[in-house]
């Protein structure tokens, strides 16, 4: 197990240098850059100083891994969604998480992550851009347990929308149960609903895809 730095990355290379100290990083420690998925050649130009530096630290006897995680900085559900998956797959790692660089909207998305996989973060850092220092904070974690009942509807949600009635049968609860329990879910920012009444559709959100696969392991 080793430790895994998560970061919003702008155009700032030094912030890479500064992680190696500020995390006291060792061989087989890895960095991972949030970054827009576009073709901006100055992200692009950074990301190759980058890999410079990691390359030549590994000559140099300190082997890190070091990958980019492309996001659509105008989507942050979907950028959580990223930053997310990336860690659930790679479980054993300690992770820490700041968001100090580049696009604000990417800042955001890797500290609603750290909110959200709570228990799978050992640090989140920011910037105090006033005095132009970092800030190691703690951030309130997401309360993602949820009832087996609450579970069996996410699990249904995953494999297709639905309406309330056909929810109700399929899981075999009436349907004042299954409502109420659907307006907690939304509550909590899991599931979503298209339309009005009773012929609305529920679906997974993002953040239901996550907390689903959280808890069960489910493929969402």
């Amino acid at each position: 197990m080793g430790k895994t730095v998560i970061l919003s990355f702008g155009f700032d290379v030094g912030i890479v240098m500064r992680t190696l100290s500020d995390y006291s990083l060792k061989s087989g420690d890895g960095i991972v850059l949030v970054v827009p998925d576009d073709d901006n050649e100055k992200k692009i130009s950074s990301i190759k100083e980058v890999e410079k530096f990691v390359s030549t630290l590994g000559e140099r006897g300190l082997s890190l891994t070091l990958e980019i995680i492309e996001v659509d900085d105008q989507n942050i559900e979907e950028s959580v969604m990223r930053i997310c998956e990336y860690m659930l797959s790679h479980p054993d790692n300690d992770y820490h998480l700041e968001a100090s660089g580049g696009v604000r909207s990417i800042c955001t998305a890797v500290t609603i992550t750290a909110m959200l996989m709570g228990d799978f973060v050992k640090s989140f850092a920011t910037l105090s851009e006033a005095a132009s220092k970092k800030m190691f904070v703690e951030v309130p974690v997401y309360d993602n347990t949820l009832s087996e009942a609450k579970m069996n509807l996410l699990h249904l949600l995953s494999k297709e929308p639905l309406v309330i009635k056909e929810i109700s049968s399929r899981i075999r609860k009436n349907i004042s149960t299954v409502s109420r329990h659907l307006e907690e879910l939304e509550k909590k920012k899991l599931v979503r609903k298209d339309g009005e009444g009773y012929g609305c559709k529920y679906s997974l959100t993002p953040y239901g895809k996550i907390v689903l696969r959280m808890n069960e392991g489910y493929d969402a």
